[in-house]
């Protein structure tokens, strides 16, 4: 062999067969595949398994006992190769003589079954108990063990005791990784007291921040300046004055829409902004929202486009697994929502298209939360009408037929019926975006934003008196309300107990139209 040049044997190539298996990796050592089989449930569950998709396989190292706890296995798709190693020795071989190989490839495995989490706490109950000899006739299918099973009274205290074990002690299979740390914001000193001898003691770096906010209900003057408490200690010009700059665009929002407006250097600002330029109202068709400070909705009829839409619903279920803690790896309903909807947000501060570039960049998620345009599902059901952006609900908010000449405490400035309206076909869009059957069969006209579905024309919609959806007018509503209170109050005083009234409780009685956890939608 000449110098500088190297020579190696080229390895033997082979045809990869077509054939595709499916591997389950035991957690032990087999001797006995049929005892192995009977573990994992037999050759019909393991066929099922990987058939139907199940993605778990339960190993029961005492098939027997029926209050076994399994171990489960994960089902998951892989694209290895199953390889065949034969190794031959002579047995009249020299010790210096390498005994022969031989590969051979046999296909490619598609799924593999995996046993990677914890065993739950395991229970040994006594077999001779009739609860166990039940349980095991039940599993077995035995009916002369039904038959035969009678009722045993407690006999006090004893040594063994009869405690059968639930069908799980842990919900968790995997490990919890706590990674204790100290409180970096807590430091310790030596503190010496006279002669005595140095004391450790722990203070905290950082102060607690004090969120001065100033709460409205609804009735009374509106508050017109910051409370005294409200400092602007530790916040930017530039802060305040995009804070600003979103109250003058429109004076009133939701805290949610304005995290996603505010630029993302003065998002963690915000708990020291809000009480600074706005007051929050805690009631009314404005619940929830703050409100710049000198604006009273309850004086402008354009105040109905900030009311607040609220719709209840119950997040759907992407699908059931079993509870488990695998840290960093996404599940795939989430990883196809991100690429689904990941979409930019025009920015009202933002002037020009590169600042939308430059952040879409900075933050991939999106900040439209507060966005209802009734095709994305949302984690929130708490909108302003300004911002819906559906067509058919711009129909219905933007229309002045149905508007009142006089602010009402719970609709606002909308008649009763229309503001159910609203409200109705926003949990009608809602239940579609989530992908529920819903039976939207409404025409709305153009012109006016009503609605053609069998009720008739609401000609009193606009007036001070329109109809409450009880049939009455607010009128008849009233002194049926005051004289249920008066009885009410008069049986208070007859047996002696205390009148607790609030502001605000006289008008609706023990109803709160305004309750998240109410049950006036129990009609959907």
């Amino acid at each position: 062999m000449a110098s500088g040049s190297s020579s190696y044997e080229t390895a033997p190539s082979q045809t990869l067969p077509g054939w595709n298996f499916h591997v389950v990796e035991f957690p032990g050592y087999v001797k006995d595949s049929a005892k192995v089989l009977k573990m994992l449930g037999g050759t019909g569950a393991i066929e099922k398994a990987f058939a139907e998709d199940l993605k778990v396989l339960e190993l029961r190292y005492r098939p027997d006992d029926p209050f076994s706890h399994p171990v489960n296995g994960e089902i998951i798709h892989t694209g290895n190769l199953l390889l065949s190693v034969t190794t031959r020795r002579r047995k009249r071989r020299p010790a210096s003589e390498p005994p022969q190989i031989t590969t051979r490839f046999l296909g490619t495995i598609t799924k593999t079954c995996r046993y990677r989490a914890l065993a739950d706490f395991q229970w040994l109950v006594d077999t001779e108990d009739p609860i166990a000899k039940l349980r095991k006739s039940i599993h077995n299918f035995d009916a002369s063990g039904i038959d035969d099973f009678k009722l045993q009274t407690d006999k006090g205290p004893r040594k063994n005791l009869r405690n059968m074990p639930p069908p799980s002690f842990s919900r968790l299979e995997w490990p919890l990784q706590y990674d204790y740390r100290q409180n970096f914001a807590v430091i310790k000193v030596l503190l010496q007291r006279d002669n005595a001898p140095p004391e450790m003691k722990l203070i905290n770096r950082y102060r607690r921040q004090k969120f001065a906010a100033t709460q409205f209900n609804g009735t009374g003057a509106i508050p017109s300046r910051p409370p005294a408490t409200a400092t602007s200690e530790g916040v930017s010009d530039a802060g305040q004055q995009a804070m600003r700059t979103l109250f003058s665009i429109r004076p009133v929002w939701t805290r949610l829409a304005l995290i996603n407006s505010l630029p993302a250097a003065h998002r963690g600002d915000l708990k020291i902004l809000l009480p600074l330029h706005a007051y929050s109202m805690t009631a009314g068709p404005w619940r929830d929202t703050w409100i710049r400070y000198g604006y009273d909705p309850r004086l402008d009829p354009e105040a109905r486009f900030y009311q607040i839409i609220d719709v209840r619903f119950l997040k759907p279920l992407k699908h059931f697994e079993r509870a488990k803690r695998l840290i960093g790896v996404a599940d795939s309903a989430q990883l196809l929502a991100k690429r689904t909807h990941i979409t930019t947000m025009h920015n009202p501060l933002d002037a020009d298209a590169d600042a939308d570039v430059a952040q879409s960049v900075e933050h991939p998620k999106t900040f439209d939360g507060h966005i209802f345009d009734g095709k994305t599902p949302r984690e929130s059901g708490l909108f302003q009408a300004c911002d819906v952006t559906d067509p058919d609900l711009l129909k219905l908010i933007k229309s002045k037929r149905h508007v009142r000449h006089k602010y009402h405490e719970r609709d606002g400035w909308y008649a009763r019926a229309h503001f159910e309206r609203i409200r109705d076909f926003t949990k009608r869009k809602t239940a579609l975006s989530q992908g529920k059957e819903v039976n939207n069969d409404f025409e709305w006209h153009e012109a006016e934003g009503d609605s053609d579905h069998g009720e008739g024309a609401d000609e009193a919609a606009g007036d001070d008196n329109a109809l409450p959806p009880s049939g009455l007018s607010a009128e008849v509503e009233d002194k049926v309300k005051s004289k249920v209170d008066e009885l009410m109050r008069s049986l208070q005083t007859a047996q002696g107990g205390q009148q607790h009234e609030e502001e605000g409780d006289m008008d609706d009685g023990d109803y709160d139209y305004f309750d998240v956890f109410g049950d006036d939608d129990e009609d959907d």
